[in-house]
């Protein structure tokens, strides 16, 4: 029996379509789009479904968060699955379907899918300027597979196989989000599968001498995109990529260290060409949407994890390598001829070693712009433990060799939550860490960011200033992937270089085994600086 229903939309997650369709099947009539509402009267968290099958699905992509609609004529399914929510059908052209928002309404009915004359505001916007204009998708949802799009974005992290280098051209890819994400916990937006998970991908072209990599920007999560002119490649059930054309653009907008208010009109929001060079405008208008970004993604990244399987260097330690996890931490050193990270987060006494040589091109491109004083989260952390090298032999340890992939480094913003926690933890302990002007507090492009190409040392200076307290941060296991183009990922070749070497007591209470991986940690900075001593 036919129903009607009013309801809220929350989120969709785009166009479906099965991968096997029959023959005599038409397949724009197999396309189907699931739209998750909420019901007048629901409790907070509820969810029920709404399903817009064929052209149905296709006139209301541009439907998003926050849109009311009207539905007459719907079909109520049963619930097999007594999972306690209810499922409406929309189908045939019998329904109708009003959409309300900001003021303005719309009525789909027959007429609508026989002449699929949509007001402009519901209709997929054009790549082209109108009006002297350029014109946006509203939610990263609303990508449709197979068209051009213009659209804005957040950056969340660095997606594998990292930066890569081929056929002159240098290749990264970028993990978007957006407020179409919102009704999710930010710990859940990278390892959720049931979530889609979209990739930017950059190429271009820059000097031979470092294989173009120091032209790929290196972006800090948080920083806005808007891109225009990309194709959206899908790849079901979860993946979107959006791809890079010979005539899009890309313009960075980074988000400041300082909090942030959408409406404050006088803020002043820095931009940063990455693809396009100087035929990029920014208007008014740009800068009102990205400061409305960052305002967005710094309320909710200041009161939440951005995951929730990090762990502490020392629990990571104290967990024997018997499994991959995540940690948050400061860069103290760069070793660039080492291929080295000197980097601690506060849980122990002495910083941590870190081995950052493969894929080769990733860590080349890491290499040319990291700097004391940046955060990084370190996904899928590796913790190998071997036997005493004659060095160690006369305390009976073995040596904890910790490693990552440059592909899962992401840096990480100031003032999010579990920087800020972090950073209580390393002034509590008296750590020397680099000052905030060492540390470049804005994002900026790849090509223009200065490196040692001698590979000499970068070492941190004090910091005497108090770190704003903030919660402390969740805790778990290791992350979800965030890999979109798997079958692009290169083989990795094994690269010689020096071990990152931690010393970490086995088959002791953890207590004292910690104090003894905190003692050693850097053994051979030690050793370097008495030699110098005694130079």
């Amino acid at each position: 029996m036919p129903v009607s229903i009013r309801c809220t939309v929350v989120y969709h997650k785009g166009l479906e379509q099965p991968v096997d369709i029959a023959e005599d099947q038409d397949p724009a009539e197999t396309l189907i789009l699931r739209v998750f509402v909420k019901l007048p009267g629901s409790h907070d968290g509820h969810l029920d479904e709404l399903q817009l099958h064929g052209t149905w699905a296709v006139l209301l992509l541009t439907i998003g968060p926050g849109d009311r609609l009207q539905v007459d004529k719907a079909e109520e399914l049963e619930d097999t699955e007594q999972s306690g929510c209810r499922c409406f059908s929309v189908s045939g052209k019998t329904p109708v379907i009003t959409i309300f928002r900001d003021g303005i309404r719309a009525r789909l009915d027959q007429d609508t899918l026989d002449t699929l004359d949509l007001p402009e505001w519901l209709k997929m916007p054009s790549t082209k300027q109108v009006n002297g204009v350029y014109h946006y998708h509203r939610w990263l949802c609303t990508l449709r597979d197979g068209v051009e799009a213009n659209l804005w974005a957040v950056v969340w992290e660095n997606a594998k196989p990292g930066p890569t280098y081929t056929n002159g051209w240098a290749k990264h890819n970028l993990v978007l989000v957006d407020p179409s994400f919102g009704h999710r916990p930010c710990s859940d937006w990278s390892a959720n599968k049931d979530l889609p998970q979209y990739s930017l991908q950059i190429q271009l072209q820059g000097r031979q001498a470092n294989r173009g990599l120091e032209c790929l920007p290196y972006l800090c999560v948080g920083d806005v995109v808007r891109v225009h002119r990309a194709r959206i490649n899908s790849k079901p059930p979860r993946f979107i990529n959006v791809r890079q054309q010979g005539h899009s653009s890309v313009v960075a907008f980074p988000c400041p260290a300082n909090e942030l208010v959408s409406s404050d009109k006088n803020t002043d929001v820095a931009s940063i060409p990455v693809v396009g060079g100087a035929t990029n405008t920014i208007v008014p208008a740009d800068r009102s949407r990205a400061l409305e970004m960052q305002a967005w993604i710094q309320q909710r990244l200041s009161q939440e994890t951005v995951s929730g399987f990090l762990t502490t260097a020392a629990d990571l330690l104290d967990g024997g390598g018997s499994w991959k996890k995540d940690i948050l931490v400061q860069v103290l050193e760069v070793r660039s001829a080492q291929q080295l990270l000197i980097v601690a987060d506060g849980s122990t006494d002495a910083p941590l070693s870190v081995e950052v040589a493969k894929p080769e091109a990733a860590a080349l491109w890491l290499f040319l712009h990291v700097r004391p004083g940046h955060w990084l989260k370190l996904r899928d952390m590796a913790v190998e433990f071997s036997g005493s090298s004659a060095s160690e032999q006369q305390d009976s340890m073995p040596i904890a060799k910790l490693r990552v992939s440059a592909a899962l480094v992401t840096r990480m913003p100031e003032w999010c939550m579990d920087v800020q926690a972090r950073t209580r933890r390393l002034l509590e302990r008296g750590f020397a860490v680099p000052e905030e002007s060492q540390a470049e507090s804005s994002t900026v492009p790849a090509a223009s960011t200065p490196h040692n190409s001698s590979g000499s040392n970068t070492k941190a200076k004090p910091l005497s200033a108090e770190a704003p307290r903030a919660g402390e941060e969740k805790r778990g296991r290791v992350s979800g992937d965030t890999e979109l183009d798997e079958e692009e990922e290169e083989d990795e070749q094994p690269t010689k270089v020096p071990s990152a070497e931690v010393a970490a007591g086995a088959k002791q209470s953890p207590p004292k085994r910690q104090k003894q991986v905190e003692q050693h940690a850097l053994r051979p900075v030690a050793a370097e600086q008495q030699q110098q001593q005694q130079q």
